[in-house]
């Protein structure tokens, strides 16, 4: 079966980056597998972000759950292949805002595809959020959201939703079903690897608000 995908918007060449496990020689890469092994939270978590308030912000959001806990983070792509392999987190929370972060995304997926990935960024959802979704990723967030908003979130990638915010899930459902109707025969009912019905009937609440 032909697959239609979505269209966007053209953007420069950026050549993939090539990660290895190896870790830069500063690197303020920090595990806690030993610390939250006997912890009752089943919600391990593994953070990969270049700023350091948000790494901050986000290991004290995830101290305020009663399911989540924070085995390691790190700022360096590279590194947090080999955290991922050694830690085994349930689900990974990455900025992309770096010349390598979708390539740090599809790196990610290439090597564990059952392993969720949440990217949390402040870049502008509307030209990211495809993206990052087409490289393997399983939601899209801003900061800023807020720690409850955050924390369910992670909860959702962990239970195999497409997070979204109502608004891009809306937009990306919107031009799906346009595809459908105008090459219905040809249409691939997949979308970044979650079905139609499944973005449809997650934006469906949102509709009725």
């Amino acid at each position: 079966m032909k697959k239609i995908t979505l269209s966007l918007k053209t953007s420069p060449r950026v050549l993939p980056v090539q990660f290895h496990d190896a870790p830069p020689a500063k690197s303020p890469s920090v595990e806690y597998d030993s610390a939250v092994r006997g912890s009752r939270k089943a919600g391990r978590v593994l953070v990969i972000d270049p700023f350091p308030g948000s790494r901050k912000a986000l290991a004290e959001a995830l101290e305020q759950t009663h399911d989540l806990v924070l085995c390691g983070q790190t700022d360096n792509p590279s590194r947090a292949l080999g955290m991922v392999r050694r830690l085994k987190p349930r689900v990974v929370v990455a900025e992309i805002a770096t010349a390598e972060g979708l390539d740090l995304i599809r790196a990610l997926r290439r090597r564990h595809p059952r392993l969720p990935i949440l990217v949390y960024t402040f870049l502008d959802e509307e030209w990211h959020a495809p993206r990052a979704l087409e490289a393997g990723a399983d939601g899209f967030l801003r900061k800023g959201i807020g720690p409850a908003g955050l924390a369910d979130g992670i909860r959702g990638a962990l239970e195999g939703r497409l997070v979204l915010s109502p608004r891009t899930r809306e937009r990306l459902l919107g031009k799906c079903v346009r595809l459908s109707c105008r090459a219905p025969r040809q249409f691939d009912s997949r979308l970044f690897g979650r079905s139609l019905f499944q973005v449809a009937a997650e934006a469906e609440p949102h509709r009725r608000q």
